[in-house]
């Protein structure tokens, strides 16, 4: 839902976004289980296991990356581990497609920063359909409200 508010306040300055909804991947530590992901198969998509960022021209804009790090210590309550995070963007990041690595090399890798998108349009049509349009109402308005418009 994040997303699509984010896609309401830009076309309120005037500019056109448009809501992606797939996979996605973010390395935040060297070591093996330091990878962040929502990533599912399409017939799991009610499983939650998947991402909404907006896309403007052909940048990515993620507005949702300052929650990686709240992700990150919930797996490690509940896994009982310590998680390095070497690298977190700090509120949201804006990347263009050579920045964006396979999923399989963010898995792989060791590189802390290197992330995966990727769209996946029967995601969309299944999730914004089920898209709660009251909420979503209420959330553009008290967004608007915070921000003075």
């Amino acid at each position: 839902m994040l997303s699509n508010i984010a896609q309401r306040l830009f076309a309120d300055l005037g500019i056109t976004v448009e809501v992606c909804i797939g996979y996605a991947a973010w390395r935040v530590g060297p070591a093996e289980f330091e990878v962040v992901g929502h990533v599912s198969e399409p017939w799991e998509a009610a499983s939650g296991l998947h991402h909404a960022w907006v896309a403007y021209k052909t940048l990515i804009v993620d507005i949702t990356t300052f929650q990686i790090v709240r992700k990150v210590r919930g797996l490690d309550a509940d896994l009982k581990r310590k998680t390095t995070i070497d690298w977190c963007p700090p509120d949201y990041l804006i990347a263009s497609p050579q920045e964006i690595h396979s999923f399989d090399a963010v898995c792989n890798g060791t590189t802390p920063g290197w992330f995966y998108y990727e769209r996946r349009r029967e995601l969309e049509m299944i999730l914004q359909n089920k898209l709660d349009t009251v909420a979503l109402e209420t959330n553009v308005r008290m967004a608007r409200l915070i921000l003075g418009q």
